[in-house]
């Protein structure tokens, strides 16, 4: 019921998978400890038809992607569903070290659904040092509309310098690096996002490339 009173400790890949509506996260602290980067992979995993999810005022810490959402597609369904109307709201996203990994680095990774707000939240520290050297504090994209993107402080470099000028961190997109047809929901992907509001958002210490994509 209170912030500090609950920490999940987790060395999986996925430490919480949400596929049903309506779930409330609340008050947590979730901290990954996976002995190599690319184990730790996601805090929470928000699929489907995961409609009204809210994720509030959490401590996520040591992740690749502390948020990845996406379509889901079961057995018995003609489409991929996308969770809609999702509130992430006051949490912080941090990691302690840069993630030694080729696999995505996004604190907040969402690919598809509408209606999304990321209001309030601190995000920093994201590095990727494999691959090609490019991580993001939160993007919307693969289709998606009327996200808002609104009161949040992202520093790129709070506790935790770059390691060259040559790994870049970007602060807050719509859009990422582009999605895959396979992943949009309307299987075309011309438009990473749509009607989509980014506003009152404070950025900080990102010296290799652009504050907002």
């Amino acid at each position: 019921s209170r912030f500090g009173e609950s920490k999940i400790v987790s060395s999986k890949q996925v430490a919480i998978k949400v596929f049903g509506s309506n779930w409330i996260l609340k008050n947590l602290t979730v901290n990954g400890t996976c002995e190599y980067d690319y184990n730790c992979e996601h805090a929470i995993q928000i699929k489907g038809n995961a409609d009204n999810t809210q994720i509030l005022n959490n401590n996520f810490v040591n992740f690749n992607s502390h948020i990845k959402s996406g379509g889901y597609k079961g057995k018995n369904d003609r489409r991929r569903e996308y969770p809609d109307n999702v509130k992430i709201i006051s949490n912080s996203f941090i990691n302690e070290w840069p993630r030694n990994t080729k696999n995505p680095v996004t604190s907040v990774d969402v690919v598809g659904g509408d209606h999304w707000l990321v209001d309030k939240n601190f995000i920093a520290d994201f590095e990727k040092l494999g691959g090609n050297g490019i991580s993001y504090g939160a993007f919307l994209k693969g289709g998606g509309k009327y996200g808002v993107i609104s009161n949040n402080v992202v520093a790129c470099a709070w506790k935790l310098p770059y390691s060259t000028k040559r790994h870049v961190r970007i602060p807050l997109s719509f859009g990422g690096g582009g999605t895959g047809q396979q992943f949009c929901a309307d299987q075309v992907c011309d438009k990473e996002h749509v009607d989509g509001l980014l506003v009152q958002n404070f950025v900080v210490n990102c010296p290799t490339d652009v504050a907002i994509y």
